[in-house]
């Protein structure tokens, strides 16, 4: 029974340590995802301003738009995990949790705070307390307590419950052993004096021991009352919470998605307008944006599965005795939160996150790809640049000669050559010129490449 306890308390010092990762993952996450909105709204909005100077012909009437997608049905307890499996990345949505089964209603939002040993924080500025006792900074505004007040008074009462566990197994050692002692000398008819001391010994551990097991079934009973009044109902708020923003997000994407699908219908007419620097800066910006929201959503991912794990963890050792155990009163029939969590992690063991992560990454790969685009037309430029300054710089030297000398110079007689300085210089200015309008078309070639690079993928929903 020791040991069991001591992996108890593991398990929920490991749910102490694994909410607090969950919620800074949640927290980055949905910070993550409206970085990437906002720098990819700039990223288009600069991409839409080089077009302004084109005309956009309307659709085209022979080929319809697909019609606008209809939202999702509410998810049934059956279908849930069936439909999630045909999910395509385009959507990137992970399945929500699974449906819990009914409890006491809780009208209230489950606040997620940042915690540590010492000082406890939520979003908004309010102290999460003490852990085991009555700190108001541990409760929400409407004065129901906060899942990080629940977690952490849980771990200090499994503490509790470890020393007292493991102070109860020490007095049983202790009493069997004054107890062998005892018959011994009961055995023996030894002194009456020895007998009656020996007596009172084993007497006083039995009352000892009886004192530290009504101490362990208070401790237990505080357990299973913080971990159905409050933990339960927390948790059902929490994977209603998660099922919500994670069908929210599906619709919104579903609305993204028929807005790309429209795109495909436009014939745009290939811009000639070079990519600026400010529209350089907001696809670097965007990509750094979006390889954020690929961590984070995998960080995400990851902090859930280490939650729900140490969750389910230490609900089993709780929940499930073996022989007649003073720790808990309640078995499995007892409590409905076991095969809710056990169904929750169920679910997120088989999300298809992977499948929504190599969607963003494939993202990543297009806007990289256009990043490369952008620097190789900004290499592009520096050259058609270069060339142009030394073309004036050349062509200005030959009107100098020219100016000095007249169009055609008289030759000059240096050994076995003839020498025409002007024609000479002329020559090579009509090579840099040539190279000029060379380097002039590969840059207005490759500016074309970006702007139909940029927009293909636009339209692909890439």
């Amino acid at each position: 029974m020791v040991s069991r306890c001591k992996a108890r308390k593991r398990y929920m010092k490991q749910l102490v340590k694994a909410r607090q990762a969950f919620s800074a993952a949640h927290i980055m996450y949905l910070r993550s995802l409206r970085n990437t909105g906002s720098a990819l709204l700039q990223f288009a909005t600069a991409e839409t301003n080089l077009l302004h100077h084109h005309h956009l012909p309307p659709l085209n009437p022979t080929t319809p738009p697909p019609p606008f997608p209809t939202p999702p049905p509410p998810m049934s307890p059956i279908s849930w995990t069936t439909t999630t499996s045909t999910t395509t990345s385009s959507a990137i949505r992970p399945p929500p949790p699974p449906p819990p089964p009914p409890v006491p209603s809780a009208s209230t939002a489950l606040l997620w705070n940042w915690g540590s040993s010492s000082a406890r924080w939520n979003a908004f500025g309010k102290s999460c307390g003490d852990p085991i006792g009555n700190n108001v900074g541990g409760l929400a505004a409407d004065g129901n307590a906060t899942h990080c007040s629940t977690v952490e008074r849980l771990y200090a009462w499994e503490k509790k419950l470890y020393q007292e566990v493991k102070n109860a197994e020490q007095l049983k050692l202790e009493h069997e052993k004054k107890a062998a002692i005892l018959r011994k000398l009961e055995m023996k008819n030894a002194d009456y004096i020895k007998t009656e001391k020996a007596k009172k010994e084993v007497e006083k551990l039995e009352s000892q021991m009886m004192v530290a097991l009504q101490a362990i079934e208070t401790t237990s009973t505080e357990i299973i009352k913080l971990r159905e009044s409050e933990l339960y109902p927390q948790l059902f708020q929490l994977v209603m919470g998660l099922m919500s923003m994670w069908r929210s997000m599906y619709e919104f994407h579903q609305v993204q998605t028929h807005i790309v699908q429209q795109l495909k219908y436009l014939n745009f007419i290939p811009s000639i307008e070079p990519t600026s620097e400010i529209h350089r800066q907001s696809t670097l910006q965007l990509e750094l944006e979006a390889q954020q929201w690929h961590l984070s959503f995998c960080n995400l991912m990851k902090a859930q599965r280490d939650y729900i794990q140490s969750l389910t963890g230490w609900l089993r050792l709780s929940l499930f005795q073996v022989g007649n155990n003073p720790i808990n009163k309640t078995t499995k029939q007892d409590s409905t939160i076991y095969p809710f969590c056990e169904e929750w992690q169920l679910a997120i063991n088989n999300a298809p996150d992977k499948v929504a992560s190599e969607g963003i990454k494939s993202f990543l790969t297009v806007i990289h790809a256009i990043v490369v685009q952008q620097a190789e037309e900004q290499k592009q430029k520096r050259r058609s640049d270069s060339v142009f300054k030394e073309l004036e710089k050349k062509a200005g030297e030959l009107r100098s000669l020219e100016n000095k000398h007249g169009p055609y110079s008289i030759l000059e007689t240096s050994g076995d050559s003839n020498k025409d300085p002007v024609r000479e210089k002329r020559a090579k200015v009509e090579i840099l010129r040539a190279k000029a309008a060379d380097e002039k078309s590969k840059y207005e070639k490759s500016i074309g490449v970006t702007r139909a690079m940029t927009m293909n993928n636009l339209q692909m929903g890439r």
